[in-house]
């Protein structure tokens, strides 16, 4: 597990919208039932990308890797 400070500094790394053609993708973080959840979602509501688990650090991990393969 990360500490606080080094889980901070990769939260910090996801952007905060990412534009894509004509169309922005806005961070959401979110927990429910012990999961986070950290999406990219549209104005209209239509997801782009979406990663769920258990640790905030792995979901985060996963989503940064996802971002770079982009």
């Amino acid at each position: 597990m990360k500490t606080n400070c080094e889980l901070e500094k990769k939260l910090n790394k996801l952007p905060a919208f990412i534009p894509i053609l004509d169309n922005q993708y806005d961070l959401k973080i979110t927990k429910s039932n012990n999961n986070w959840k950290i999406e990219y979602i549209d104005y209209l509501g239509n997801c782009w990308i979406s990663i769920e688990h258990h640790s905030l650090q792995a979901a985060v991990d996963t989503m940064l890797s996802e971002i770079k393969n982009l």
